[in-house]
């Protein structure tokens, strides 16, 4: 697979042993199968991950930034085509234009019931990208890798009994399920020695 060299160490997390494993529970057999798309790119040279913003109205983690996807339908072949699909649906990505690396071991989330597996993958030829599901996405946005390397940029998000890691990007918080996916994916391919932050944010 002809990849560029500044996304190798994190494809390589995917024929290593991680520590995503921590995060799954027994029932992830019974829980509701969903997948998202971990979308890298090089667009202009600069190494970037998209994202969008959920809808302040869903049920579910409203307002939140988090990676393109949802559940799994019984036409989805795998959860591949699920992440793609569900990106399509939501930001307007054309499946033809990326390239599926691999998938991430299944993360349990247990205050939703959803099992959610992360597809890493390459954004070969990107074009503009807009919400589609505007009941659902508020907002499409890149960020530059390098910023989530940055000591700067990383905190604790804190809620009730939670603490978890978080990032604070151009004003912009990155947290729960989302925020946890990238620490433990950047710190498993060296890019970052380990996740440490010296501030709080409530949320």
């Amino acid at each position: 697979m002809n990849l560029p060299n500044w996304l190798n160490p994190i494809a390589d997390v995917l024929t290593k042993p991680t520590q995503f494993f921590q995060y799954q529970s027994a029932d992830l057999i019974t829980a509701k199968q969903s997948a998202v798309l971990l979308l890298f790119s090089d667009e202009n040279s600069t190494p970037n991950l998209t994202f969008i913003k959920r809808s302040q109205f869903l049920k579910h983690h409203p307002g939140q930034i988090a990676f393109p996807g949802g559940l799994i339908e019984p036409t989805d072949p795998d959860l591949v085509a699920t992440a793609l699909r569900e990106a399509q649906e939501e930001i307007g990505l054309n499946p033809d234009s990326v390239l599926p690396i691999g998938a991430l071991p299944q993360i349990s989330i247990e205050v939703t019931g959803f099992a959610v597996t992360p597809i890493i993958s390459y954004w070969q030829q990107p074009h503009p990208v807009s919400p589609v599901a505007t009941d659902e996405v508020a907002e499409v946005f890149a960020v530059p890798i390098e910023k989530f390397i940055s000591s700067s940029s990383k905190v604790w998000a804190v809620k009730q009994n939670y603490k978890g890691p978080a990032f604070l990007i151009d004003e912009k918080l990155i947290w729960g399920f989302t925020a946890t996916v990238l620490a433990e994916l950047f710190t498993s391919a060296g890019l970052i020695s380990s996740f440490e932050a010296d501030s709080e944010i409530e949320v």
